[in-house]
């Protein structure tokens, strides 16, 4: 592969990235292909299976113990394909509710966050046996961990235990 900046040869090697266009400030993707030019510095980060990769993502915020803040609430919505108005016509909720809990200016009550968060693990094909009850007994406990996602054998995209 060459530069597009520059149009000399790329190196490729392995490492853990932070994954910035998410729009969440604490997702890593470990042991990825980054290639980079030696002659103008240009980086390129290869990252195969973008949807599975944010379905991984929803799923860990959905089971992080940790209370949802706005930035989050706004990637679940995204994550599935819902407008404000779709979403709070789903949870019983006004579009103005959803958007206050989105931009930080009303905490998301723990119903509320209980049922974002079963919206999203229904919506995610492929959970073996989800932890609902766990979720919908309100276990949740601060936590701002930050989220860490590796491929597994199968090239499948998973959090990775701290």
């Amino acid at each position: 592969m060459n530069c597009i900046a520059c149009g000399a040869p790329l190196v490729a090697h392995r490492e853990t990235v932070r994954y910035d266009d998410c729009g969440l400030p604490d997702v890593y993707l470990v042991d990825v292909e980054v290639r980079r030019c030696r002659a103008c510095g240009e980086e390129e980060i290869v990252i195969p299976r973008m949807a599975e990769l944010h379905r991984a993502i929803a799923e860990a915020l959905a089971l992080r113990p940790a209370p949802l803040n706005g930035t989050e609430i706004r990637f679940l919505r995204k994550f599935l394909g819902l407008s404000q108005r779709e979403l709070a016509s789903r949870m019983g909720l006004r579009q103005e509710t959803i958007s206050r809990y989105e931009n930080d200016r009303e905490r998301m009550g723990s119903p509320a966050e209980r049922l974002l968060r079963l919206l999203v693990l229904w919506g995610s094909a492929g959970r073996e046996q989800p932890p609902l009850l766990e979720i919908a007994r309100g276990s949740t406990r601060p936590s701002r961990a930050p989220i860490r996602l590796v491929r597994d054998q199968r090239g499948r995209w998973r959090p990775r235990a701290a």
